[in-house]
């Protein structure tokens, strides 16, 4: 099927539309609404959509490359089967949005809040997180490489089969994440503060297992909302 190319402007409401096999090729809808529009087997690249809401929006089946989305509100949505890279999700608030089989390449989220996410068969590579604020979510089968989560607030979440690559994180938030086996954490490498640190020695390892069952029943109760 032919792809439709789609023409937006700035300050702009495009609520409930439905976009299907489009391209949205160097545009820029600045502040506009986009909220419960429904995305469908599109593509985006080299488009600015900055400060703009789309809360309550269904994403299908998307290329997206190179867009900006700094600013925007991304609520209660769901995406599914898309594919972001170098987009840049700077300083948006993205909570209670159900990413699924979804890529995240070379994207920045610096200074974004996300919170209360379900990410399934995910991946996430060369994601830049400096000072953002991640909590309360969900991540099951996803593949975590080449980030550093010791600059941000990473904790409050449930992590289950995921496979991690060359993942630095801070080790204040190991006692806030449940679900992390034994081998994920030899594979970590660790931060405190802002000195790194060598691969732990097994004695703290150990000790640290022994202190998590008491921190995972207390934040397990807090994602009853997510299991």
């Amino acid at each position: 099927m032919e792809k439709k190319y789609i023409l937006v402007k700035n300050n702009t409401e495009y609520t409930f539309e439905k976009y299907t096999d489009s391209v949205f090729q160097k545009q820029t809808s600045i502040q506009s609404l986009f909220n419960g529009s429904i995305f469908k087997n599109c593509e985006m690249n080299n488009s600015d959509f900055s400060k703009s809401d789309f809360e309550g929006t269904i994403w299908t089946n998307l290329f997206v490359d190179n867009c900006f989305f700094k600013s925007c509100d991304i609520k209660s949505s769901i995406i599914t089967d898309c594919k972001f890279v170098k987009c840049d999700f700077s300083l948006s608030i993205i909570n209670d949005t159900e990413f699924k089989n979804c890529i995240f390449k070379e994207c920045i989220f610096t200074e974004a809040i996300m919170n209360q996410n379900t990410f399934t068969d995910c991946s996430l590579v060369y994601v830049t997180l400096d000072t953002a604020t991640i909590a309360l979510s969900k991540f099951e089968n996803c593949n975590i490489e080449s980030l550093v989560l010791g600059n941000c607030s990473f904790y409050d979440h449930i992590m289950t089969n995921c496979n991690f690559r060359d993942v630095t994180i801070n080790i204040d938030s190991i006692g806030r994440i449940y679900g992390l086996t034994m081998e994920d954490l030899q594979k970590f490498k660790y931060i405190f503060g802002e000195q790194s640190m060598d691969l732990l020695l097994i004695d703290f390892l150990i000790k640290l297992i022994k202190f998590l069952p008491a921190k995972n029943g207390d934040c397990k109760s807090r994602y009853t909302y997510s299991i």
